[in-house]
């Protein structure tokens, strides 16, 4: 091929990315963590307040009508670029090190053995140690059906519990509005409707400690305070540091919250009838969420996995170096993006499956240290998020305000919170 033919192919190539990729001279996609903070409206250059101050799961705005996600084409570059400050690669950091260090090793060895600067005899040993390729091109489809099989069913644990905790938003809105629909002008009614609120906005507190295995009083009192403003000394407060003492302290919360409603019998057994059934859903959703934290994946099927993996990884640069069109120099890094791929993937499954936990924390179960100074909230689902939009929803109903409540007066409303998935870097 002329040199003249190169340039064109080269030219031709250049600007056919250029047509699928019209961000700039040098293909550069938007900044993607920029339209989090700040999204134009379709209305005008000038971004729209919020109305509803409401943030999705990775932290847009509802009234965001031009968002980006981070997932889509648009962002490859930052995606590329955080690759090395990405949490789930540092998980696997030690994995993928040792497996680099054997495919590099092996490398220097078949090496040396082709340039002449081992013995015979060794050389011969090094050259026979080489494996056919075959069996790991067959194997490669069957770890494609373990890994879509894997991430699949951590997946689908993820959306169980999201889908749990959208009940949790309903029949606490629920409650709260048949509650305070029915208030008479009397000081035992509005006391009432006072501790159901309360005991409505500190419930999804108390099963967010439950699956995370915390223990936090003030957190519960706060909630029902900040929603219902009760006195230190009302009954929803006494019931709240009743139900604290059990061991299942979001089901003492449910059976407070159903004596509670029990004398609004007398107003009429269809409306006692529809409380009471919002509360036997709640207890559904503890029961179902219960089920996903204590029932994970078969260990046995983990393990079969990881050693699969391991064996794959560990015995692919032996079939590699078969290959005579293979690069030893190109080698390690060969093996070590195929091994990426591969732990970092399965590492994905393994922390998505614990949807209520905190991602990459070294034990999930337990509290997080808030006194240090390097603490980070990591979630894979942001569970205070969630319960203070909650109480904030429930003090919103109880105290009929236009404006509503803000999510951020509530306990752990105003918090930072990072997605397990977020990169470390504020560029990436």
């Amino acid at each position: 091929i002329s040199r003249r033919r190169v340039v064109m192919l080269v030219l031709a190539c250049v600007l056919a990315c250029r047509s699928f990729a019209p961000y700039g001279p040098f293909f550069f996609p938007p900044d993607v963590n920029k339209a989090r903070a700040s999204t134009p409206s379709a209305y005008g250059d000038a971004p729209l307040k919020s109305v509803f101050p409401r943030k999705t799961d990775d932290g847009y705005s509802f009234n965001d009508d031009r968002f980006t996600s981070t997932g889509g084409s648009a962002a490859w570059l930052q995606n590329l670029q955080s690759t090395f400050g990405s949490r789930v690669l540092q998980r696997v950091g030690n994995h993928l090190a040792v497996t680099t260090f054997v495919a590099t090793l092996v490398a220097a060895l078949f090496g040396a053995s082709r340039q002449g600067l081992l013995p015979e005899g060794m050389a011969s040993t090094v050259e026979a140690m080489s494996i056919p390729l075959f069996p790991h091109s067959v194997v490669g489809s069957f770890i494609g059906l373990i890994l879509a099989f894997r991430t699949s069913q951590s997946y689908d644990r993820f959306w169980e519990a999201r889908t749990l905790w959208d009940g949790v938003y309903s029949s606490t809105r629920s409650i709260t509005r048949l509650a305070c629909a029915c208030l008479n002008e009397n000081e035992d009614d509005t006391l009432r409707a006072q501790d159901i609120v309360a005991l409505c906005a500190a419930y999804p507190y108390s099963l967010k400690q439950h699956l995370r295995g915390e223990a936090n009083l003030e957190e519960l009192l706060e909630a029902a305070a900040a929603a219902a403003s009760c006195e230190p000394r009302s009954t929803a407060m006494r019931r709240l540091r009743l139900a604290y003492l059990s061991p299942n302290v979001p089901l003492a919360v449910l059976d407070a919250l159903s004596r509670t409603i029990l004398p609004m019998r007398v107003k009429g057994d269809l409306l006692w009838w529809q409380l009471d059934n919002n509360v036997e859903h709640l207890l559904k959703i503890l029961a179902c969420a219960e089920r996903i934290k204590g029932t994970p994946v078969p260990l046995s099927y983990s393990r079969h996995t990881s050693r699969f993996f391991s064996l794959y990884a560990f015995t692919l640069p032996l079939a590699l170096c078969s290959e005579t069109r293979q690069s030893l120099w190109a080698l390690p890094l060969t093996v070590a993006i195929i091994s990426w791929v591969l732990f970092a993937t399965e590492e994905i499954g393994h922390i998505i499956e614990d949807p209520f936990g905190r991602g990459l924390s070294d034990d999930p179960d337990q509290p997080a240290d808030l006194s240090s100074p390097s603490h980070q909230q990591l979630e894979v689902l942001p569970l205070g998020r969630y319960c203070a939009d909650i109480a904030s929803d429930v003090a919103t109903l109880f105290r009929s305000s236009p404006r509503g409540v803000d999510p951020g007066d509530m306990p752990g409303g105003d918090d930072e919170v990072l997605l397990f998935d977020d990169p470390q870097e504020s560029w990436s």
